[in-house]
């Protein structure tokens, strides 16, 4: 899993161009925490990219776990807290089970 990435102040945007962002979490997003810090729980955005991307949210503190596929162009939001983890793929055949995981990033 991936370490902590530095926390955008508040009010501060991270944003990433569509040719260079893998479908691994937000596009634009503001974050407050990590998944991987104590008491974060909050709503996850994940999108728009400019092709059809596939993510699994693992749910650590339930064991379940979300599948979702997000067309070209559309965005996700999903609640997330302490403990999740997400895994993605480009394209709408789903994400391996055995795919790298990583915390998640909330605003």
């Amino acid at each position: 899993m991936q370490e902590n990435r530095p926390l955008l102040g508040k009010g501060e945007v991270r944003e990433y161009s569509a040719e260079s962002a893998p479908p691994e979490g937000p596009r634009i997003m503001v974050a407050g925490c990590w998944t991987n810090q104590p008491n974060c729980a909050g709503i996850a955005h994940f999108g728009p990219f400019n092709q059809v991307a596939s993510f699994t949210i693992w749910h650590g503190n339930t064991g379940g776990r979300e599948n979702f596929v997000l067309p070209a162009g559309q965005t996700h939001g999903t609640h997330v807290q302490s403990g999740d983890t997400y895994s993605s793929a480009w394209g709408n055949a789903g994400v391996p089970d055995n795919a790298g995981r990583n915390w998640i990033p909330v605003g």
